[in-house]
């Protein structure tokens, strides 16, 4: 059950991660007027998933949720607009635009499941 709730804190993350035109990037705000700038922590949490095992697939969900989100009535970038996530007997599923993507980086997590970007640490 841990991984779920890793796994979940990673796809949700990528609110704070999507940038404007250039693509997804660890350190941009966001696109949406009251999105703030991730932390220390959480770009360097980011730049060790992007060079993580799964860091292909981190940066594809990234970039879909970048080209996907709408910002929401609060200012800032909805990623369930992008994505939602479902948690069943069969683990962890992405559903949306992002799906394809997301389902990915899950099953690269199963395989890697110490890699950065799928572990708490």
């Amino acid at each position: 059950m841990k991984r779920v709730a890793i796994m979940f804190a990673v796809g949700m993350a990528f609110g704070a991660g999507v940038g404007c035109s250039s693509g997804f990037s660890c350190t941009s705000k966001g696109s949406c007027s009251n999105d703030v700038a991730p932390t220390s922590a959480e770009t360097t949490a980011c730049q060790n998933a992007e060079a993580g095992a799964c860091g292909s697939q981190y940066k594809d969900l990234g970039s879909c949720v970048e080209s996907n989100s709408k910002c929401g009535a609060d200012g800032k970038t909805d990623a369930s607009s992008a994505f939602s996530i479902t948690i069943g007997d069969a683990g962890l599923v992405y559903t949306g635009a992002c799906a394809t993507q997301g389902n990915a980086l899950v099953t690269c997590c199963q395989t890697n499941s110490g890699a950065a970007g799928c572990t708490a640490s």
